[in-house]
Parts: structure tokens; sequence; C-alpha cells
């Protein structure tokens, strides 16, 4: 397995924010009161989902209410930022959120419907991880050097899946080959667990 050096990432919680009439009404009462969905903008299996995953389990035990997850993958983790975004104010919709959906998307792109820091309320930062590069068994390159190397010699015959454009994987990836001055094929998938169960030769994963 080849590492590269690693990227450290923080993911956190958003939760809609509260309109002040909503929030002196759950001053009156418990909350949760009801089941509190936990949205997450990419598919099962994803850091974001694990993440998410973990947290439900985590707040029911501790709430004493159901959280449950709800997958929303699509457009780079847009369109599930996106439903968060125009989800009822009310404190029942909260959102995994990252550098893709928190960062990477407004600079991706020219119009979102979602502005970050308007739209959303950060509650905590709940894990952080690192990106690291791995590749196939049989691939002949087990070092970074190598890679490179065979990268300069003929680029774009090395391929790199990432979880789909706009997601940290390609990011990631992009900002690879610019450092190393290199050219790889680009291969997206619809999120990191299809991409790890392709035929990638490497892939830049969360661990």
């Amino acid at each position: 397995m080849v590492r590269f050096s690693r990227l450290r990432v923080g993911i956190a919680v958003a939760l809609v924010p509260f309109v002040l009439g909503v929030a002196s009404a759950h001053a009156q009462t418990t909350y949760p009161d009801r089941p509190v969905k936990i949205i997450v903008p990419i598919g099962p299996g994803g850091s974001y989902d694990l993440v998410g995953r973990y947290l439900a389990d985590v707040l029911s035990k501790r709430m004493g209410q159901s959280f449950f997850v709800e997958n929303k993958p699509g457009a780079g983790t847009v369109v599930g930022t996106q439903a968060a975004a125009q989800s009822e104010p009310d404190g029942y919709t909260l959102m995994v959120g990252g550098l893709s959906n928190m960062a990477f998307n407004s600079a991706l792109y020219s119009k979102l419907a979602y502005d970050p820091l308007r739209d959303f309320v950060p509650v905590a930062l709940i894990y952080r991880f690192g990106y690291v590069m791995v590749g196939r068994k049989e691939m002949p390159q087990t070092r970074l050097q190598d890679i490179v190397a065979a990268a300069k010699a003929s680029p774009g015959s090395i391929s790199v899946a990432t979880a789909g454009v706009g997601t940290g994987q390609h990011l990631v990836a992009a900002a690879f080959m610019k450092a190393a001055g290199v050219k790889l094929q680009e291969v997206p998938y619809k999120g990191s667990p299809p991409g790890l169960l392709s035929h990638f030769q490497f892939f830049f994963c969360a661990s």
C-alpha cells in the first residue's frame, strides 16, 4: 500500500438555523419530542455516512428519541446540502457537513442554491480524518516516487478513482497531480464504495 501525506479534514454537524418563533416554542417543550433527521449528502458507505450513522446511534441512546440518517447523494454533496438548507428551520433536521459541502462547493460552483454561512449553524466538530493514497496489490509501483516516475513517463496511463466530481477525493487527486507535476486518468464514481470496488489503480480514501 502506498501512503501519501495526510490531509486533515474535519466533519461537523450543521443545524438548520432556528427562527425566533421556533426557538421560543422549543423553550417551552422538551427537545427533541419527535424523531430527528440527519441528512448525509453522499450515498451509503462513505465517510460522511459512517459518521452520520454513528452519530444517530449515539444521540438516539443519549437523548431518548430517534435520530435517523437520510442519504441524499448527488452532484458532489450539493443535492443533500441544498435539501437541508431548504428544510424547515425547526431543529429537527441536522446535516453532516465537511470541506466538500461547506467549503469546496462555494469555489467549484458559480451558483449554489445554498449559502454555507447564511443557511447553516455549526453545532459541533465530531470527527477528523486524513486521506491516504492506496494502490492495488498487483500494481508494480509500491513507493510514491515510483508512481510519480511512471506517471511522468506515460501521462494518463495510471488511473485514479474518485468518489465523484467535486468531492474531497477528486480535489485531493487534483492537488496531488499539481504538486507532483503528473497527469493521472481520473475515473469518477458515485461515492467511495463503488470507487473502492472498481478496477482502479489508485484511490485516495479517508482513514
